[in-house]
């Protein structure tokens, strides 16, 4: 009999120790198992979604007068817009821009160097309409003279460049006063008609003050057109394209490099440029 008790007592011996064994064995495979588990968690389409993708962006790059290429730094954007041109003066003023890699708005006018309007679209930069006579006491007569005057020079443009452009400057900006000597209420009235025909029109809101005299200096032009609103992103500064006086291309330049050291980038005015607009006077 104890015989027999010794025998199960081994034997139940063995068989603790084979399943104690096969017990340690399965321990790694458990916790790999829980492992899985907490990683598959975090990987569940819900916690996927939370990820943010970053589309990769092309930065415009420009040149400075040494021809090195800079990418511009602040939010500022600026628009060098030239009125009442082609005139003798324009490919001088489009060589500058070269220079700098960067291109202009021209709102430009019927004139004896109409064949550069061609140049302007061709070299980078963008044409835009001011007026066919550019005579005040004939546009701003009434309404439809002013509309019968901006479809004059649509056409022209049209005909020069191939350039159906539908950005337009009123000669003397939105706010001026002198059409009231010809028209009373005639602004209010040609905002709202030439938007309804689908022209968009620009002001300024800053200016190099050109038209202030004969012959203003550099430093006069270059003080202007350097001194703008802090809080404005965009800067749209009026200059002019013409024969006698208007913008000095020594200053031009000074005007260029002083907001390239703002870090600015600079902009040709389009269909969907920030629209600047004056108070509407008359």
């Amino acid at each position: 009999m104890k015989v027999i008790t010794a025998h199960l007592n081994i034997k139940i011996i063995v068989i603790s120790a084979v399943l104690l064994i096969m017990f340690a064995a399965c321990i790694p495979t458990l916790v790999n198992y829980k492992l899985k588990q907490k990683t598959d968690v975090s990987e569940t389409p819900a916690n996927i979604k939370t990820e943010t993708t970053f589309e990769e962006t092309t930065e415009k790059t420009m040149k400075d007068k040494n021809g090195n290429e800079y990418i511009p730094s602040s939010n500022i954007t600026v628009y060098l817009t030239f009125d009442d041109g082609p005139s003798k003066n324009t490919n001088e003023i489009l060589n500058i821009l070269d220079t700098y890699g960067i291109g202009a708005t021209f709102f430009v006018i019927n004139g004896k160097y109409n064949s550069y309007m061609k140049d302007i679209v061709n070299r980078g930069s963008a044409i835009a309409l001011h007026s066919y006579s550019h005579k005040y006491p004939e546009i701003y007569s009434s309404p439809q003279a002013f509309i019968d005057d901006i479809c004059k020079i649509h056409d022209l443009v049209l005909e020069e460049t191939g350039v159906d452009t539908k950005i337009i400057r009123f000669p003397g900006g939105s706010s001026n006063t002198i059409s009231s000597k010809y028209c009373k209420n005639i602004m209010k009235d040609l905002v709202e008609e030439t938007e309804k025909m689908g022209y968009i029109y620009f002001d300024w809101n800053c200016e190099n003050g050109d038209a202030d005299g004969k012959e203003t200096s550099v430093e006069y032009q270059v003080k202007r057109a350097t001194k703008y609103n802090k809080n404005d992103e965009n800067i749209v500064i009026l200059m002019h394209d013409i024969d006698i006086c208007g913008v000095n291309t020594k200053a031009l330049k000074e005007i260029i490099e002083f907001y390239q050291g703002e870090g600015a980038n600079f902009s040709v005015i389009t269909e969907n440029s920030p629209q600047i607009h004056h108070k509407v006077n008359n």
